[in-house]
């Protein structure tokens, strides 16, 4: 086995188990403790893995930023239940006040 076909059935078992052993390696594809450490090697340093003590796992996924524009309409039927739910928490004569910099929620007596 090639070691491109190595390191991506390496992926493919990180994608479904989230982590390997060198030992793991060894085995599955019958390489030694050098080779394995080496495939390894040069996954993290392509950013596909990081490596740990005695194996790999993958990489934490990082949070998708978006757009401003795309933001507003992303699960907008959530927020607006989400504001639907809060505006039935505030008492009916309640009122904004912002005179001071602060938003504050205050209750109008009556």
């Amino acid at each position: 086995m090639f070691q491109e076909e190595r390191l991506n059935a390496i992926i493919e078992h990180l994608n479904q188990h989230q982590r390997i052993d060198i030992k793991d390696i060894c085995q599955q594809f019958n390489v030694s403790r050098d080779t394995a450490r080496r495939d390894l090697l040069k996954m993290e340093e392509s950013g596909l893995i990081i490596r740990t003590h005695g194996g790999a796992m993958l990489p934490a996924k990082e949070k998708a930023i978006y757009e401003y524009k795309e933001r507003l309409v992303r699960e907008s039927d959530e927020k607006r239940e989400i504001g639907h739910f809060a505006a039935c928490c505030i008492k009916r004569f309640c009122f904004w006040n912002d005179s001071n910099g602060y938003r504050d929620v205050s209750v109008g007596i009556i």
